[in-house]
């Protein structure tokens, strides 16, 4: 450039959209270790796919193995969104993790882990989280800092 600045090639796009997902992956995986371990290792215990579990819907499903793990999983993921103040899904992560009748509650908690799960969202770094987590059976507990 006339200026002496070297832009980025087009090419290097992807790098940062996957610094981005390793970014989101790696918040996650601090804030959720021990509920996703646990569904993890409920996964494991049951003989489920951990990786085709947790995309599941509906989330917390009665009488399904590991469902009130990756409830709990699901909703810790949620919360962590929420508090990074992410644009996507914002509004059906708030809907999720308002007060609502039990009615309500499972329509939006699958609402929005639907679209937690859509391509354009976060679909890569959760798939990262729970392939990182099966293959190593989890995470140790976070350590303050």
């Amino acid at each position: 450039s006339h200026l002496g600045l070297s832009l980025p090639s087009l090419s290097a796009l992807p790098c940062m959209s996957d610094c981005w997902t390793w970014g989101v992956h790696q918040r996650l995986a601090r804030a959720c270790g021990p509920e996703v371990t646990a569904f993890v290792r409920c996964c494991g215990s049951s003989g489920l796919d951990a990786r085709e579990a947790w995309r599941a819907l509906p989330l917390e499903a009665a009488g399904r193995e590991c469902g009130p793990e990756q409830g709990l999983s699901a909703q810790c993921v949620m919360r962590t969104l929420r508090e990074a103040n992410f644009e996507q899904c914002a509004k059906s992560i708030e809907s999720a993790l308002g007060d609502c009748g039990a009615d309500e509650a499972e329509p939006r908690r699958t609402k929005a882990w639907r679209c937690a799960w859509q391509a354009r969202n976060f679909a890569r770094p959760l798939d990262q989280m729970i392939a990182q987590a099966s293959a190593v059976g989890g995470w140790p507990p976070a350590s303050p800092g």
